[in-house]
């Protein structure tokens, strides 16, 4: 293994990336891309060989932040269950006592 490979892996192994086993989770290596400095280009090459594109399509990729509303259609179990609240009908009152009436 040459040395500029037994870098890259120590710095994806830094942000929970294990380059060897091929196990990479989106949200590690978008905290290695912000964080910066030579992480940012390591997560730049690890993005365009994972997503087998350029590196400007993968920076272009790890750069969107997700809007409100797509992080809402994004999920759709949460924003059906969402939807299931509303639909409920308002609570009934309790039930006095008849001692209080």
């Amino acid at each position: 293994m040459y040395w500029k490979q037994k870098k890259l892996i120590a710095s994806a192994a830094r942000f929970n990336i294990d380059l060897k086993n091929g196990k990479l989770h989106p949200a590690d290596l978008r905290r290695m891309y912000f964080s910066g400095g030579q992480a940012r280009k390591d997560a730049l090459l690890i993005a365009s060989q994972a997503m087998q594109c350029s590196v400007q399509e993968a920076e272009r990729r790890l750069s969107e932040r997700p809007n409100k509303q797509a992080r809402q259609s994004g999920n759709g179990a949460s924003a059906k269950r969402r939807q299931t609240q509303r639909a409920l009908p308002p609570p009934l009152n309790p039930p006095r006592h008849s001692c209080f009436q």
